[in-house]
């Protein structure tokens, strides 16, 4: 699964916190802290059981690797791969994206996943009776689901936008994505009539047993809805903010440093400037100074403090800029103009502008009616 929204799946999904444990091919890895406690969790509850999720979430971080990579090859920028209780995401700067490159980043992550299935199940066939067959048999079983339940053509799953993208051969971005969210609607009407049905009349299984599905279908149903309210605030909030750009909302307010800068001139020019952002480059990117959490000392330099934040260009649309800041850490993103640093801007300008827009769309709406 990819989230490249500013609402959500790149905010509401992958915004909680997490530990970042490294990164491969140059895309940061970072384990949410539900998805940490999950795993110690079951490891409590049976070593076997940690193990198998431990090895699934390494399964669900090579299915984001493929999205990342294909991403990458792609053109898009990948700023890191969050691995969630319940899957993961690679987050992407919301840049838009032709229909036509989202279909490819999108089904590399399920042939990847069927891939790991079919490879596990031909070992499996191999494997003498005793616990790595049983091991491998899981896996197999595990990445296959994972596979499968990802080609489902509903938010936020990768088939989700397998099918937008191919709607939008013949419509626009808007009517793709409510499409497919009425589409998304209609599957979770199955799931929950399906689910009640199996709870209620399939008196062959235990009512344990019962309960158990009850209970995962339920946060099945709650982690799609919270997909598709995603996807559909992230093109209305588009819609909406049609004609408005990063340029609108850039602000003056931070102080630029040479990456060799040194700590104490640090201190000294925040304080006569009065500013609190203070903006460095790393190679070719541009980084944020981290004065509160420092390290490294008498001698540490700007460029030592600075953590990557995303840029854009002072004509990107608001909901590419919000989607760009989402795919952060910090909360802000650096505005260019023609390779120049324009300024800076953040979530909470943005949102004042938006709010800013709407209630001039209702004025005016009330002035003509």
């Amino acid at each position: 699964m990819r989230a490249d929204q500013a609402s959500e799946r790149g905010g509401n999904i992958a915004g909680s916190g997490g530990l970042r444990v490294g990164s491969l091919f140059g895309i940061g890895i970072e384990v949410n802290w539900f998805t940490v406690l999950m795993i110690l969790f079951f490891g409590i509850i049976s070593p076997y059981l940690g193990f198998i999720w431990f090895l699934l979430f390494a399964c669900v971080l090579m299915h984001e690797l493929a999205h990342s990579i294909a991403a990458k090859r792609n053109g898009v920028r990948v700023s890191r791969i969050v691995l969630l209780p319940f899957g993961g995401v690679s987050v992407i700067e919301n840049l838009r994206i032709d229909p036509r490159v989202e279909f490819n980043i999108s089904i590399v992550g399920p042939l990847m996943s069927l891939f790991l299935g079919g490879a596990f199940g031909l070992v499996d066939l191999i494997m003498p009776m005793g616990f790595f067959r049983a091991l491998f048999q899981e896996l197999f079983v595990l990445n296959v689901f994972l596979g499968v339940f990802n080609i489902v053509p509903a938010f936020p799953m990768d088939g989700g936008r397998i099918f937008r993208s191919y709607l939008q051969r013949k419509m626009d971005l808007y009517s793709a994505t409510m499409a497919t969210a009425k589409l998304t609607r209609a599957i979770l009407a199955l799931i929950v009539i399906g689910t009640l049905y199996f709870v209620l009349f399939w008196t062959g299984y235990s009512l344990l047993y019962r309960e158990y599905v009850l209970l995962i279908d339920f946060v099945v149903v709650l982690f799609i809805y919270d997909g598709l309210r995603a996807e559909e605030g992230a093109v209305t909030l588009r819609r909406n903010t049609r004609g408005l750009a990063a340029g609108d909302a850039v602000s003056a307010h931070f102080v630029y440093v040479e990456p060799e800068t040194g700590v104490g001139k640090l201190y000294d020019m925040v304080r006569r400037s009065g500013e609190h952002v203070v903006i460095t480059r790393r190679g070719k990117e541009y980084a944020i100074v981290n004065l509160a959490g420092r390290k490294g000392g008498a001698d540490a330099t700007a460029a030592s403090l600075a953590e990557y934040i995303p840029r854009v260009d002072t004509s990107a649309s608001l909901a590419d800029t919000m989607g760009a800041i989402s795919s952060g850490a910090h909360g802000v993103a650096a505005v260019e103009s023609h390779g120049k640093l324009k300024g800076i801007v953040t979530m909470a300008q943005l949102q004042t502008l938006i709010t800013l827009h709407l209630m001039k769309g209702e004025h005016r709406k009330e002035f003509k009616g």
